[in-house]
């Protein structure tokens, strides 16, 4: 099996789809099944060259296109070449759904080949756009042999939303790699400033309205204990918006903004818990999974999650974390202050996370690919 990837964000770009096509094609390539994985990558920030390729193993290959350099018809141009290039290879995959997977859909329905598509939420359920994408997006996913959804909220939201079949969704969240890297600073915490007996709430994520991150820190004003800091990582255009948040309530003090990292596996080990306190916006922006939930109970934090879009589908609750309503300030102050003074439930929690999340192995979410392919 030969596996042909187009995306629109991979690493070393930072977020939930660049992360996660790139952990899906690499463990796709170190399957028996599979004797190569082409990647084509476009809209990358963080390259030097114009077109940069590197040979990641034999099995593996990844191209990356510069950001700026390719516009729609361009990359519709690109896409074509590629796959004149790689005729041969016999599973073509797109891991952006807009515009990629509208170039994908119109050159194989030319060339006679079938494609696969991954939805994440909000590319499906935004009110943004024209009426004219909306129906582009529709086509796609009516033309795909399968599109792969990252959540059973996802997939449930845009059967909703769109006159498709049932069948035509395979439900397959993304995975942790359960082997962590050896860099780690175990002196992480003391370097940045906390006693031992601090309680760490780690939010990491895009700093925008939706992730409510406010939301944690008005839980955070409303408990009377310094020892609760908050340790917030992610860039975006809400970070402003928070720090002056964060003097209102009078808890600058408590918070610290680290702002893009690029060893988040010490943040892990530095803190206590870890929330995800998204919320659904009148746009149609949405959590498709929330994966840094997982990634933070596979390494013993418990987490606060809320019950919005793919969250629930990552927290056990009440055993890996506690699950909160949108929006709910109270809710979230419960649950961070009965995991702070109990330390007998939060070693119980902490231990049942990381077993919870190792069936998010991406060794297992592979073989459930390979077998959507083969179909």
């Amino acid at each position: 099996m030969k596996i042909l990837n187009f995306n629109s964000g991979f690493l070393p770009d930072k977020g939930g789809v660049a992360t996660y096509s790139w952990e899906l094609t690499r463990h796709l390539s170190k399957n028996p099944q599979v004797n190569h994985v082409q990647v084509i990558a476009f809209n990358i920030s963080e390259v030097t060259d114009d077109v940069a390729t590197e040979k990641a193993s034999d099995k593996y290959t990844i191209i990356r296109h510069k950001r700026g350099l390719v516009n729609f018809w361009t990359m519709g141009s690109k896409i074509f070449k590629y796959l004149i290039k790689y005729k041969d290879y016999d599973i073509i995959h797109a891991t952006n759904f807009f515009p990629i997977g509208f170039w994908i859909m119109v050159w194989t329905k030319m060339l006679g080949k079938k494609y696969f598509i991954t939805i994440y939420g909000t590319d499906t359920l935004t009110s943004l756009g024209s009426k004219k994408t909306k129906f582009l997006k529709a086509l796609i996913m009516k033309r795909a042999a399968k599109i792969f959804s990252i959540s059973n909220s996802t997939t449930q939201k845009t059967l909703a939303k769109y006159n498709l079949p049932k069948e035509k969704f395979a439900t397959i969240t993304p995975g942790v790699t359960t082997s962590f890297t050896d860099k780690i600073n175990l002196n992480l915490r003391a370097d940045l400033g906390y006693l031992p007996d601090d309680f760490i709430i780690l939010v990491i994520n895009h700093l925008v309205a939706r992730k409510g991150v406010d939301d944690v820190m008005r839980a955070v004003a409303k408990i009377d204990d310094e020892k609760i800091k908050l340790l917030i990582v992610g860039k975006g255009p809400e970070r402003e918006n928070l720090e002056n948040l964060a003097k209102e309530l009078n808890i600058a003090n408590r918070i610290k903004f680290m702002g893009r990292v690029d060893e988040v596996e010490s943040y892990y080990k530095a803190a206590n818990i870890l929330t995800l306190t998204s919320y659904y916006d009148n746009t149609g922006d949405i959590e498709g999974f929330g994966l840094v939930l997982v990634e933070a109970e596979l390494r013993g934090l418990p987490v606060i999650g809320t019950n919005s879009g793919g969250i629930p589908e990552t927290i056990s609750d009440g055993v890996s974390g506690f699950i909160v309503g949108e929006r709910e300030i109270e809710a979230i102050k419960e649950k961070i202050l009965l995991l702070k003074n109990n330390p007998e439930l939060y070693q119980k929690v902490s231990a049942a996370a990381s077993k919870w999340a190792k069936q998010f192995d991406w060794t297992d979410i592979v073989a459930k690919h390979i077998e959507v392919y083969k179909k």
